[in-house]
């Protein structure tokens, strides 16, 4: 199994997958040998799920940026449910504030 890492975790494989990775110039990998420790069959299959990747799928994968994927937009009941809470908070917080000062000046 091979999961890509996130940048700076190196390779996290063990034996010839690692030795695979770094011969394919993977530097964030992650990975796990299940079932069988024979090597040769290990190599086999790192290459064959290495391979299987396709670059223009990986390419459009790699250009997309982190706003992008996880953009989403509020529609207008939830963003007004969101001011609500976020100014609830905010007065609750100013409250808390109020009654700091208030114990500070009586003492």
């Amino acid at each position: 199994m091979l999961k890509p890492a996130t940048p700076g975790t190196t390779i996290v494989a063990g034996g010839s997958v690692r030795v695979v990775a770094e011969l394919a110039g993977i530097t964030d990998i992650l990975s796990k040998i299940m079932g069988s420790s024979n090597k040769i069959n290990n190599v086999a299959a790192t290459i064959q799920a290495l391979s299987s990747f396709h670059p223009d799928i990986v390419e459009k994968i790699k250009k997309l940026s982190k706003e992008n994927v996880a953009t989403t937009t509020q529609t207008e009941p939830e963003a007004t449910e969101t001011a609500n809470k976020s100014s609830a908070k905010d007065k609750v917080v100013n409250n808390q504030e109020e009654t700091k000062k208030s114990k500070a000046k009586t003492a």
